[in-house]
């Protein structure tokens, strides 16, 4: 009989980069010294129990060096073992939007802005100077999310217009739990279909982000049926604009349309619960440009 393997520490991180303040054409990387190991690293640190990765890398970022930050494209993923225990560390490229002040308690006594050059040379690990080269390569991907809606009433429990249907308690519990994942990559933009337990999925995050949801009936449920092309043009056109502007995205739609808007994307059909979100790292041209990252709708069955 053979013995699984232990599940892995989880941690996350970000390579954080801004264009130098005082010198042209130049970027910066955010640097940590951490006098526990006596190393300089990049931040990163645990998940905290029910948290997803990338508010983590957000939060610890916050917390090890007083910047707040934004996700970009994902990063290589490393892997390591500690004490005995396999470790991974899920990277993405953070850009900084506020710095609030380094805890007096945090677990670093030294944060540097430097140079790609010269934090390439300070950074102890290999493994941290792969992740600056590659935070490099890939820092113009922007993130454009696809959201499944939360969970809808039964359509044998609604007389009405389908599009009305409404969420359940528990689908409006799952709209306010993508809240703190779209805020870590920074959404900027939502849209929706016309539908009503869609453009609720979003309702929460666009409020507290201060943000206008655009709806489109190409995303419809029945759009599917009748003219999935335009489902699929209208994803296609909503990423290119993603990317070309830089201003991340978050768009909601159906399980029937989500095949098509994935195919407009360039990326595989999968299955979707109510409320997962698919983070995708959209080229110039709106079609992925890596790996996306599936994140679970909360208090899926």
């Amino acid at each position: 009989m053979t013995t699984p393997s232990p599940s892995p520490v989880l941690a996350a991180g970000a390579v954080v980069l801004r264009p130098s303040p005082t010198a042209e054409d130049t970027t910066e990387v955010l640097v940590v010294h951490r006098p526990r190991y006596d190393d300089w690293s990049l931040p990163k640190g645990h998940v905290d129990p029910g948290e997803q990765l990338p508010v983590t890398a957000v939060r610890e970022v916050r917390e090890e060096t007083g910047w707040v930050i934004r996700l970009g494209a994902r990063l290589d993923t490393t892997a390591y073992p500690v004490n005995g225990h396999p470790k991974e560390v899920h990277w993405w490229v953070g850009t900084p939007v506020a710095d609030s002040g380094l805890d007096t308690d945090a677990e670093t006594d030294e944060v540097r802005w430097l140079t790609v050059d010269a934090a390439v040379g300070l950074l102890t690990f290999d493994s941290d100077r792969q992740l600056v080269r590659q935070a490099l390569d890939r820092r113009s991907l922007v993130p454009f999310v696809l959201v499944r809606h939360g969970k809808a009433l039964s359509r044998t429990k609604w007389s009405r217009e389908d599009r009305r249907r409404p969420l359940t308690a528990r689908g409006e519990r799952q709209a306010i739990a993508l809240v703190p994942l779209l805020n870590a990559f920074g959404i900027g933009r939502v849209h929706s279909s016309e539908a009503v337990r869609c453009r609720d999925t979003l309702a929460p995050y666009a409020e507290a982000a201060g943000l206008q949801l655009t709806a489109h009936a190409s995303l419809d449920e029945e759009a599917a049926q009748t003219a999935p092309d335009r489902a699929a043009a209208r994803t296609r056109t909503l990423a290119a604009e993603a990317a070309t502007t830089g201003v991340p995205t978050a768009v909601c739609g159906h399980r029937p349309v989500l095949p098509f808007m994935l195919a407009a994307l360039g990326v595989a059909d999968r299955p979707f619960g109510t409320a997962d979100a698919l983070v995708t790292y959209v080229n110039a041209d709106g079609t992925s440009g890596s790996d996306p990252d599936h994140f679970p709708g909360a208090e899926e069955d």
